[in-house]
């Protein structure tokens, strides 16, 4: 199978279904294209980046309190940590239970377990909107496991097995990919297919699952995946079966039919001519039962063992899929979208500064004009149509207190050069 038919190729400015929320920039390089672009005059520009870098630097100490406070949380959860293994685990816990013996302190100590479980799940979560990640819902989900893309394969996937299960995708966009038709003489063509540049998957299982590896209730699992297409999501989770297509159960069963009438047929016609002796005719048809039921016999065991290869051929498939297009689990997941998290909200905070510092009224901009002028020069710059995330922008902003709110709009603190 070429890469290119495993992974698709991505055009380098390829269509998108929808307008994106995700700003695909990094924020040094917006900073550079805004000074490249801007009017501003020597002095207005020195500040503009004494205000950027500010910026830069007050959300990445916010984010690193972030990233403390989850990873910690995360770590009792992680299916990947060997921190405390074995021993020393089973240890604290047999001291735990020693320390509370009372039943109600139990108790507590169960349900605020969950709490903590169920706050970890939607901080993460949290997380993931801010990185300008979309949640699926389930019909988008019921509808990838009912149909199957010509590379993916059909599975069966049993829902009432997981506590939690939240898919988030972004980059809605058109990939190519490469098939072979025997329309078309089974020539290589490439088509346009539907596909998310980015999926994340976070997971609970209800009771400790064996899979392709044993994932426990405890656990909170994450996925990243890049270049999927929107009809095999379900690809990437864990199957509980793969469904045999009506062509792999025809390539099977009618072989084993067919051989098996003719060697029925066969065996009749041997059979025939000690049939025409009366003396042998009870040995003949007697013959003729054994050798129908071990036919019957072998040609079920091929059929078993046909079954058995094609059900390998497809898992090879999901797993040659996977294997190209997993980017990260679990902690590494978490670490991506913190990244991805803190440049969003750089971006938003400098185009949003950018442009109302650029204003001319001097009474600010609305919320409105602030949304789409900042569209505007996103659309200058990146050249998509970007869902610019104005309410963000605005209350960052506001937070590192670069603007204040007036009764037409908002207007840029003016502060002396040492105090920016």
């Amino acid at each position: 199978m070429r890469s290119d038919a495993r992974d698709g190729r991505i055009p380098d400015s390829p269509v998108h279904w929808d307008t994106e929320c995700y700003i695909p920039a990094d924020p040094r390089d917006l900073i550079a294209w805004i000074s490249t672009h801007s009017t501003f005059e020597h002095a207005k520009h020195v500040h503009f980046f004494k205000i950027c870098d500010s910026i830069r630097r007050t959300i990445h100490d916010d984010f690193r309190t972030i990233h403390d406070r989850i990873t910690l949380g995360y770590r009792s959860v992680d299916p990947d940590n060997e921190e405390l293994a074995g021993e020393v685990q089973s240890r604290l816990s047999s001291h735990g239970r020693t320390v509370d013996n009372n039943d109600e302190k139990l108790e507590s100590n169960i349900s605020s377990t969950y709490c903590a479980d169920f706050a970890l799940d939607e901080s993460i979560e949290e997380l993931l909107v801010r990185a300008n990640y979309r949640r699926l819902n389930p019909r988008e989900i019921q509808s990838a496991m009912r149909t199957a893309s010509f590379w993916g394969v059909r599975l069966r996937v049993q829902l009432s097995m997981f506590r939690r299960l939240r898919v988030f995708g972004r980059g809605d966009i058109i990939g190519r990919k490469s098939r072979r038709l025997w329309k078309r003489g089974f020539q290589l063509e490439e088509i346009d297919v539907p596909i998310y540049r980015r999926l994340v998957l976070v997971f609970r299982v209800k009771e400790s699952q064996t899979f392709q590896e044993t994932l426990h209730a405890k656990n909170l699992h994450l996925r990243m995946f890049k270049n999927i297409p929107k009809q095999d999501v379900d690809m990437l989770l864990p199957a509980a079966g793969v469904q045999i297509s009506w062509i792999d159960k025809g390539k099977i069963g009618i072989p084993t039919v067919w051989g098996f009438a003719i060697l029925v047929m066969k065996l009749a016609k041997s059979l025939s001519l000690l049939a025409v002796l009366g003396t042998f005719r009870f040995m003949s048809s007697l013959v003729l039962i054994v050798a129908v039921t071990v036919a019957s016999l072998f040609y079920g065991v091929r059929s078993f063992f046909s079954y058995l290869t094609a059900k390998r051929r497809h898992l090879l498939n999901v797993a040659q899929n996977l294997y190209y297009q997993n980017l990260d689990n679990n902690l590494g997941v978490l670490l991506r979208v913190l990244e991805e998290a803190e440049q969003q909200e750089i971006c938003e905070a400098i185009i949003g500064y950018y442009v109302i510092s650029n204003a001319q009224s001097p009474d600010g901009l609305s919320e409105q004009e602030i949304y789409h002028q900042s569209v505007h020069s996103l659309r200058e710059y990146i050249g998509l149509e970007i869902d610019f995330d104005v309410k963000d922008a605005i209350r960052s902003l506001l937070e590192l207190r670069i603007i204040f709110g007036t009764a037409n709009g908002y207007v840029v603190r003016h502060v002396s050069g040492t105090d920016c």
